[in-house]
């Protein structure tokens, strides 16, 4: 498991079935996470728990897709942990 603590952003790519966590010291609103794969899934989980590929309570961020995640009541510090069976680059970025 690779962890980065960052303030504002991170871009990436996850090793095969190994979780990556970014975990910000800022305290953003919500964050963009990004997969920039044409072809690899990324399961991702804001609950200070390691998500697993299509684990339970794990949601799922499809190829090229961009989803905004909302920070309300998550844990603190503010984190997203990731994984995949691909190899896709990944970006995370706070928003406000």
């Amino acid at each position: 498991m690779a962890n980065y603590t960052v303030n504002r952003s991170k871009y990436a790519t996850l090793a095969a079935n190994t979780a990556d966590k970014v975990i910000f010291t800022s305290r953003p609103k919500s964050v963009e996470l990004r997969n920039f794969s044409s072809t690899a899934v990324i399961f991702y989980r804001i609950d200070d728990t390691s998500p697993t590929v299509s684990g339970d309570d794990t949601y799922r961020l499809g190829p090229n897709e961009t989803v905004e995640i909302d920070f309300l009541n998550w844990v603190e510090p503010p984190q997203v942990g990731l994984i995949s069976s691909g190899t896709p680059a990944y970006s995370v970025t706070a928003i406000a």
